[in-house]
């Protein structure tokens, strides 16, 4: 059993694991569809209290209407695989992502231009302003997600085209 914390706004690419995966939502609403492509009309709201379940191989996505706490159970160890690699902007660079449980490999230089914002950029966006500590770029699903930490610690994930610069 693990726990899962989601900052608001934040996207999961579609993805797998290797084993059945049961979700409990603990806090927060929570929003969850099966298929290849991240599709926002596909979402189910979850909220607290709700269960899902995800068969083995399954390709699901899901995403956090509010800060959320999920709740994972089922045979171990937990892995995930992404169906199309990402691109992930941290303080050490970009990193070019195949599962969320694993370590990122050092992208090619150019692929920092996949994104609008640097690592530490002032930005002000819908929940609030504050600086970027994080990003993940989706070609497959065609979207690019920054972290946002607030002035008090909190994290907000929203798209580049809601973000401006302060």
């Amino acid at each position: 059993m693990i726990r899962i914390r989601r900052g608001v706004g934040h996207r999961v690419l579609p993805h797998t694991h290797p084993t059945d995966e049961n979700i409990t939502v603990i806090e927060g609403v929570w929003a969850l569809a099966r298929g290849r492509r991240f599709d926002a009309a596909a979402l189910e709201l979850l909220e607290p209290g709700r269960f899902a379940f995800i068969p083995k191989a399954t390709p699901h996505f899901g995403w956090s209407k509010t800060e959320t706490v999920l709740q994972v159970h089922g045979i171990g160890p937990f892995e995930n695989h992404l169906l199309d690699p990402a691109y992930e902007l941290t303080e050490a660079g970009v990193m070019i992502r195949t599962s969320f449980t694993r370590l990122g490999e050092t992208a090619p230089a150019e692929a920092s231009a996949r994104f609008a914002l640097a690592w530490g950029a002032n930005v002000r966006g819908e929940y609030g302003e504050g600086v970027v500590v994080g990003a993940t770029c989706s070609s497959a699903d065609s979207f690019t997600q920054y972290c946002v930490e607030t002035a008090s610690g909190a994290q907000f994930w929203t798209s580049d085209e809601e973000l401006r610069p302060r």
